[in-house]
């Protein structure tokens, strides 16, 4: 990938992460990278596949790495470090990234044929991941026998992400954020806190 690409995927998540998908224009994409507007459709093949670069990797590196991490727990103590890994690095993306999880929390849920296929492909997946993990833990007597995996999962994972979603909120009116490192932690820590006792 060229400079030009670097270039106009910087500024188009800048954009996209401000105005969101319909909102972004690509006239005010190509002044922010400093290119001709005619790149963008040499490169990207226009707004869509230019939206398409700046979220596609996103995912499929959130999904290789949960792919990883969340393999088959040996114990509990292994199941809780797998976790928490898995946590710290979702919570960090949010941090490294916040323009990439700005957008996916206000799109994710749009109509749209691409974000339909992006959360199949990818994000589904990293929660098809999860699932199987504690599903794992479950037939190996970490978890409870009444405990319903997916849902386990769902709670889990949502909390999260609502987590990343209302960090503005959080900031705004408890001055608590996940830039703060310590703080991601203290998240981290009492979630599984959390998960664990409910559930081992």
């Amino acid at each position: 990938m060229d400079n030009t690409c670097e270039l106009l995927i910087k500024a188009a998540k800048k954009k996209f992460a401000q105005h969101g998908y319909s909102g972004a224009k690509v006239k005010e994409i190509a002044k922010e990278a400093g290119v001709n507007i005619s790149l963008i459709s040499y490169h990207f093949g226009g707004k869509d596949g230019l939206y398409r670069a700046c979220l596609e990797p996103f995912g499929k590196e959130r999904l290789a790495f949960a792919e990883k991490v969340l393999i088959q727990p040996k114990s509990v103590e292994d199941m809780q470090n797998k976790l928490h890994l898995w946590s710290r690095h979702f919570l960090e993306c949010h941090v490294e990234e916040h323009e990439i999880t700005t957008i996916l929390h206000r799109d994710c849920l749009h109509d749209s044929k691409f974000m339909k296929e992006l959360f199949q492909k990818t994000f589904l997946k990293v929660f098809e991941t999860v699932v199987a993990f504690l599903t794992a833990a479950k037939k190996k007597g970490f978890l409870r026998a009444d405990i319903d995996a997916q849902l386990a999962a769902s709670l889990y994972y949502g909390s999260l992400i609502h987590i990343g979603r209302t960090d503005k909120i959080q900031k705004e009116f408890f001055g608590k954020s996940i830039l703060d490192k310590k703080y991601r932690e203290q998240i981290i820590e009492q979630s599984l806190q959390i998960l664990m006792k409910g559930i081992t």
